[in-house]
């Protein structure tokens, strides 16, 4: 029993697991999104996939000559987003499950959503490195070399993700959210008329455009929720 004028010990505020797992189930539908169809012709029986859509852009004459303001990185950034989402929810996850906060242990996902977190988040910080032949032919390195970049960027992200402390993580979870579903919509609203040119017909936007969207913003209102709720603790914590 606690006695009277003794100073109550607070937990730590830890994410609720609703919004846990709220946030983990609108990365996975954003990521099965980002692999599936964003822009359909049927007439050319063409499918291209936000992963797709960052090489085969390369090809239009208006990215070609600057008129289009798109390059590769604009249909990766989702992908790239996604990856730090994906280490942030591998973290917090390893601490919901009643992993140690203190020593090393605290950075090292046991659990098997947290690595399953962590092998996602490497795949997809792999999948925005060049290919092969930027590497080997040093006449295709120019037109990659900011990817290359942005690629080391994300994976040092990834381990620094481990690190971010719990006030920040929520915060984070809203800016790359965010960002990763803001770029996505202004690449392929973009794209769209001047792919409607290419075979003088117009493309249907593909579903995966819409689940991409549509769970970039869930994970931002999981975000939100968490927001709010460590603002709440702190509020009652400090009366």
């Amino acid at each position: 029993m606690t006695q009277p004028g003794a100073t109550e010990n607070r937990a730590p505020a830890t994410p609720g697991r609703w919004t846990l797992y709220l946030g983990l189930g609108a990365m996975l539908l954003a990521l099965v999104g980002y692999w599936t169809p964003w822009l359909t012709h049927p007439a050319a029986a063409l499918r291209l996939s936000g992963f797709d859509l960052a090489e085969w852009i390369t090809h239009l004459p208006g990215v070609m000559d600057g008129s289009l303001p798109l390059s590769r990185l604009s249909f990766l950034t989702p992908l790239a987003c996604l990856a730090l989402l994906l280490a942030l929810e591998a973290a917090r996850l390893h601490r919901a499950d009643g992993a140690a906060r203190r020593g090393w242990r605290r950075y090292m996902p046991r659990r098997p959503a947290a690595l399953g977190c962590l092998v996602l988040a490497l795949i997809c910080a792999f999948r925005v490195m060049p290919p092969y032949e930027a590497f080997r032919d040093s006449a295709y390195w120019p037109d990659y070399q900011a990817q290359f970049a942005v690629a080391c960027v994300i994976v040092l992200g990834l381990a620094v993700c481990q690190f971010v402390p719990n006030w920040l993580e929520a915060g984070l979870q809203m800016v790359f959210s965010l960002l990763g579903g803001g770029c996505g919509a202004w690449a392929l609203l973009t794209l769209k008329p001047a792919a409607d040119e290419v075979l003088n017909a117009p493309w249907a936007i593909g579903l995966g455009w819409f689940a991409v969207l549509f769970g970039l913003a869930g994970v931002a209102v999981a975000g939100a929720v968490e927001l709010a709720t460590a603002w709440r603790h702190r509020k009652s914590a400090g009366a």
